[in-house]
């Protein structure tokens, strides 16, 4: 007969290390490992920084940034991040 194995949702499993991690309690051997596989800890933080990467394709292509509320690039629609971004 087969061995059952009892399978961990890995969402669950990741979205505990970021909490450890946010709380200051996760060992630094596994935040360390986490990390050379790539872990993003905050979604909103990765997105903010793809965000600015873009944005800076962006400038040195048309020398300044200040696209309009519908341009796109590189799939981001940087025209609505740059408004908000003003608004903020």
């Amino acid at each position: 007969m087969g061995r059952h194995r009892a399978w961990y949702p890995l969402g669950q499993w990741i979205a505990e290390q970021r909490r450890s991690y946010a709380a200051g309690t996760l060992e630094a051997g596994r935040v360390s490992e986490l990390e050379q596989l790539g872990m993003v800890w905050s979604g909103q933080e990765a997105a903010r920084a793809d965000g600015v990467t873009v944005a800076r394709a962006h400038a040195a292509v048309h020398e300044r940034f200040l696209p309009p509320t519908t341009a796109m690039c590189e799939g981001h629609p940087i025209g609505v991040r740059a408004k908000n971004a003003r608004n903020g």
